[in-house]
């Protein structure tokens, strides 16, 4: 039988907020990791996701989710590396165009 469970390898929070690729998309970083808007930790706030996809033009796609927001960004590259430099731009500009978070039916996913 080839089921077994595995011992946990990954690497640990503080081990990867050293890491290369932090201090390359530092800005991309904290949108996804950080739990609070203020250093102090009194302003709560829910961790964005990416979501990656293969375009059928070969490019890879991302949409960026703003949970804590309900808001929607997307972008573009030809390759990983470059794609994350581009969501790194994405979340710096402060001129971003954000999209409403909504579901098919064009309702919000968040709840109130």
């Amino acid at each position: 039988m080839a089921l077994r469970k595995v011992t946990p390898t990954e690497p640990t929070f503080r081990e990867l907020s050293d890491s290369a690729s932090v201090k390359r998309w530092p800005e991309l970083w904290d949108y996804l990791t950080s739990k609070f808007y203020d250093r102090e930790g009194t302003q709560p706030r829910l961790t964005s996701t990416i979501t990656l996809y293969r375009r059928d033009d070969g490019f890879i796609g991302a949409t960026l989710n703003d949970k804590d927001n309900a808001r929607v960004a997307f972008a573009v590259g030809e390759t990983l590396l470059g794609l994350l430099d581009t969501l790194e731009a994405v979340v710096a500009n402060p001129k971003t165009v954000w999209r409403n978070d909504r579901d098919l039916t064009g309702n919000s996913k968040r709840k109130k």
